[in-house]
């Protein structure tokens, strides 16, 4: 169950990274 969800959600995350590249470099900020 966790698994199935763990797939739309890390597949969204992706997306973010890619619409906010400035996000990814703030990685390192809490």
């Amino acid at each position: 169950f966790a698994y199935y969800i763990t797939i739309p959600i890390f597949y969204e995350f992706r997306k973010l990274i890619e619409l906010y590249p400035s996000f990814h470099i703030g990685e390192s900020s809490p």
